[in-house]
Order: structure tokens, then sequence, then C-alpha cells
């Protein structure tokens, strides 16, 4: 019944952003072949997909002066790309609403790129289409990359903060910017396109200040779902994305308060989860990433090193260095320029495992 009431609720809402402007724009549904999404996005109604998971990405090639896109959304803040050069980035204000990505551009072809910038917790993003100048058209976007990465982790993968210059924000939302966090510019620098599967305070036995060892809804609750916030909802569909390597940076939040997890405990999840991964993707390789603090490094390490020693080389593991105090952001979370350090240094742990190295 949730789905039904909200199917309707995204038809309704794709009437609302529909009717007439005040100049005449060519319309194109959400679900045309020629709009490409990157992450885990529910397309079942062609007059709206879905989405909510961090770094959802919209890509194009449009004709044309300017472009808008229709948005039922609440608290949602994107990045927009015009020709590979960021352009500006824009709050949603409204339940529905038609925003303008450029205008006043040269008249000729155009490449889009719309990004999510970080998470939307209980709301459910819905966009609703692409409008063009009247009788221009969309083409298809550039090839996909060759290589694909999926990061699963929390709060710093996000970019939490990333764009503040100071540990107190006032308003977290704000200054955070997954594109700018370690994983997708890690993704960059080797060639590859992401997926980005995290949620803040979430952990793999215990989320952030659980007074118990262990948490009745980790992160591995919400893994198998399109949509985190409709865990009812539909089922990923794993075969339409297969990556080449996945990259788990869970357990901070695991080891951030007392009581910690015991370790036998925190491996058999690990393990738990990994055999997982590897069912759904045969053939990945699993790159387990920390930060150098202790617990969870000599965890992940040890787990890694017990895993090799049994014959599995399909696992790695990568402590990145530390960094100093002024490269932190909001809560004392990693800024832009130690998500770029953090980055380099997962994309020359990465690159073996790809066989590529721009």
């Amino acid at each position: 019944m949730l789905n039904h009431v909200l199917l309707l609720l995204c038809f309704l809402g794709f009437t609302a952003v529909s009717r007439p402007a005040v100049s005449a724009q060519t319309y194109f549904r959400p679900t045309n072949p020629y709009i490409r999404y990157t992450g885990r996005v529910d397309t079942r109604n062609a007059l709206c997909t879905r989405f909510d998971w961090s770094y959802i990405t919209i890509e194009t090639v449009f004709e044309g002066t300017s472009c808008a896109v229709g948005l039922n959304a609440k608290h949602d803040i994107y990045n927009v790309f015009i020709d590979g050069e960021f352009s500006h980035r824009f709050a949603t204000d409204s339940l529905n609403r038609r925003y303008t990505l450029a205008s006043g551009l040269p008249d000729t072809l155009h490449h889009l790129l719309l990004t999510k910038r970080y998470e939307t917790d209980r709301y459910i993003t819905e966009c609703t289409g692409i409008y063009l100048d009247s009788g221009r058209t969309l083409h298809p976007p550039p090839p996909r990359p060759k290589y694909r990465i999926e990061f699963i982790g929390a709060s710093t993968l996000l970019g939490y903060g990333n764009e503040s210059s100071k540990p107190k924000c006032d308003s977290v939302h704000n200054h955070s910017n997954t594109y700018y966090s370690y994983g997708p510019v890690a993704a960059r620098l080797v060639g590859a396109e992401c997926s980005i599967l995290a949620i803040t305070r979430r952990g793999l036995v215990r989320n952030y200040h659980s007074p118990f060892i262990t948490s009745f809804r980790p992160f591995q609750y919400y893994y198998h779902t399109t949509l985190w916030n409709d865990t009812t909802g539909p089922k990923w569909n794993y075969r339409s994305w297969v990556p080449d390597v996945v990259v788990i940076t869970l357990g901070t939040n695991d080891f951030s308060t007392r009581p910690y997890p015991p370790e036998a405990l925190f491996a058999n999840r690990l393990f738990a989860f990994t055999r997982e991964l590897y069912r759904l993707y045969p053939g990945v390789h699993i790159v387990l990433l920390s930060p150098p603090v202790d617990p969870l490094c000599s965890r992940m390490s040890d787990f890694a090193e017990r895993e090799q020693r049994e014959g599995n080389r399909k696992i790695s593991f990568l402590a990145y260095d530390r960094f100093p105090d002024w490269y932190r952001g909001c809560d004392w979370h990693p800024n832009v320029k130690a998500h770029r350090k953090i980055a380099e240094e997962l994309a020359a742990h990465i690159r073996p495992q790809l066989k590529h190295g721009p």
C-alpha cells in the first residue's frame, strides 16, 4: 500500500511541475534513455525516478541554450556541472518545482552532470524530467568508464562537513559534499565510476553512541534496498551494476564510544558481510579501508591478514596516513584537503586491482 501511495504522489508531483511555463520548453521523461543515472535509482515509474542515497548522479548531453530539471525533494543540495566545469549549487526549497540548471549558453551541444551532495534522512527525492529549449533534444552521454567501484561506509565517506575550515559548523548539511569525498575523488583518479552506499552514524555491529555492544539496525540492514529510507520497497538488482572493487570503510562508529563490540563478534560480522559481497559479485576484490586509529585499524588489518593466510587473494587492507588537525572540517571530520590526500593513497592501492593506471 505504501508503494502505491508513493507512486500516486509521484505522479501528482509530475503534473504539478509539468504545467506550461512562461516560455515554451521541450519536456523529456526522467526514464529517457539519454538520461543516465549512476547509483541506486528506482525507475519503475516512467514519469518519476526516485532516489535517496548520497552522490546519485544525473548525466546527459543536451542541445540549446538552457536546461532545467523537475524535482520533488526536501532538504536536498545539488552540484551542477556544465561542459565539465562546476557551475553552481542549488538547494531544493519546495515539494514540486522546476529548477533551472543553465541558461544563456551558446546554442550548441552541452554536457550536464548533476550530483546529489549529501545524505537525505527520512526523505526520498523524485526526479520528474528534463526541460530544454523548445524544439531541442537530448543526445547520448559519453560512454561509461570501464571500471566500477562500490564504496560502503558512513559519515566520512559522505564528505561530512568537508567544505568547512573549522570543526564547529552552523550547518553540517550546507558544508558537506560527497563529490569531494575520498571515494568519488579516488574513482576519478583511476578512471572509474562509483556508487556510494553510506549512512551517517551506522556501523557494522554497533551504531554511533549505542549503549549496547550491538545495534538493531546496523548498516547491513539497509544494504539490499534500492532506497534506504524505504526498506519495504524494491530490493536492489545487483546484476544491473557490478563493481570491480568494493571498498568497505565501516567500523568507525562501532568504536567511536564504549562499549566496544568484542573482537570475535566484529570479525564474524565482517566475515559474513564480505561473504555476502563475494556471493553477489563473484570475483570482486574487497579493500578494507581504515583510519590509523585502534582498535579499528588492528581489527581490520588482522582480518585481512587471516583471510590472505587462508588463501583469499581477493582482499586487501589499507590504513590511510594521519593528517594534521588543520585538515579537519565539521566535528573533526576530514576536510576537502584531507579527503584528497586519502583518495590519492586509495587510488594507488586500487590501481593494481583494476590493472589500470591513468
